[in-house]
């Protein structure tokens, strides 16, 4: 949850960090005051300073955000995210909280995050080859692809290790924040572990 980004921002560096990923393009949550559709148009990541919404190339701090593809609502509802969804603890709610909830889902697109724990193997190798593809037609620009998953949802194994042997077999490479943070050139500046 980075926003509003300038304190957080400046937390983070004081304490030398240089990289965040807590963004996901494209998403809203009105409860928490969070609204990333501003970065839809960014790219891969950028630099910022005040907003991470906002690109802007004296920024201290580079966003990898977590990788979304925009999908309309019923493509988010698929039994495996379902399923999860009903294993977890209930929470009541306000009226205010379904109200803000219910505001969050009033648009015609969504965010699909590349989550490694809610999307089934064929979700997420589909998602992928449209970045492959993408890669084939321009190689020389860098993609770095941001995967998420919670360990509450961590429970289909077997799908994780597909996806990882898929990725083998593509010979696509699995990285650290630090590489990638050193792959795009900015090599003059430490990551704090």
């Amino acid at each position: 949850m980075f926003q509003p980004t300038r304190n957080l921002a400046k937390v983070l560096v004081d304490r030398g960090f240089k990289v965040d990923s807590s963004i996901f393009k494209g998403g809203v949550q009105h409860q928490h005051k969070l609204d990333y559709r501003r970065a839809l148009n960014n790219g891969y990541y950028w630099f910022f300073a005040d907003d991470v919404n906002v690109p802007d190339s004296k920024g201290t701090l580079i966003e990898f955000p977590v990788y979304t593809k925009m999908v309309p609502l019923w493509e988010l509802l698929t039994a495996k995210r379902i399923g999860l969804q009903r294993k977890a603890p209930a929470k009541t709610q306000t009226g205010k909280e379904r109200l803000l909830r219910l505001l969050d889902f009033l648009r015609i697109c969504h965010p699909l995050k590349f989550d490694f724990c809610r999307m089934t193997m064929k979700e997420l190798t589909l998602m992928l080859s449209r970045e492959i593809q993408q890669d084939q037609k321009d190689p020389d620009l860098f993609r770095p692809v941001i995967a998420i998953g919670h360990t509450k949802d961590l429970i289909d194994f077997e799908t994780v290790d597909s996806f990882l042997c898929y990725l083998r077999r593509k010979d696509i490479p699995i990285s650290t924040f630090r590489e990638i943070y050193y792959k795009c050139n900015f090599c003059n500046h430490q990551i704090k572990s």
